[in-house]
């Protein structure tokens, strides 16, 4: 039986990463300063006393209070945790979604393209393997191109030419295919 792969590396993106569980941390203890600050607040004004005096009859009152202080702690905390997900998440899935359009681009043989992100994007690593790739698909592209217009100058120079001419082009031609990955010309005797 095939056991699943465990994971070796925990921190792919260790700076990116780390921020990210900064940011939830800070977050958290957000809501416990929020949670607080209500509380001691709700306290104030419903007994007019501190926390160390509480009214006997209040201790009901007293949990009314940490449950009304919980609760807009946990609202405070989730609008931010909605903006602090929001800005880190575009972070990734900005560079994604320019990715994939770029993939589609060349996907239609539009090799004339860039693949700039943002400064503090992720995926800085992708990209720059992507722009290393089309690079290299451009140079192929135009390496086949200058092999096809050459070998149209020289069929346009042979028109007048004799049998053996047209062989040595073709065989030169062959060569050319097999040294860009093309398929080989076949010759029919005859």
């Amino acid at each position: 039986m095939d056991r699943p792969q465990r994971r070796r590396i925990v921190f792919i993106q260790p700076v990116f990463q780390g921020h990210f569980i900064g940011w939830m941390i800070g977050l958290m203890a957000l809501s416990g300063v929020v949670s607080a600050i209500v509380f001691a607040l709700l306290l104030t004004i419903w007994s007019g006393r501190t926390l160390a005096t509480p009214p006997l009859e209040g201790w009901l009152g007293l949990g009314l209070l940490l449950v009304i202080g919980n609760v807009v702690a946990i609202l405070v905390t989730g609008i931010a945790v909605t903006f602090v997900v929001v800005y880190l998440s575009h972070r990734i899935a900005g560079p994604m979604y320019r990715l994939a359009r770029l993939c589609e681009e060349v996907g239609k043989g539009n090799y004339d393209i860039s693949t700039s992100l943002r400064r503090h994007d992720e995926l800085q690593d992708l990209a720059m393997a992507f722009s290393e790739m089309l690079r290299r698909l451009r140079n192929r592209r135009d390496t086949q191109q200058s092999a096809i217009h050459k070998a149209q100058q020289t069929i346009s120079n042979l028109r007048t030419a004799d049998t053996a001419d047209y062989v040595n082009l073709l065989d030169n031609l062959d060569q050319q295919l097999r040294t860009l990955g093309g398929t080989p010309i076949r010759l029919e005797e005859g």
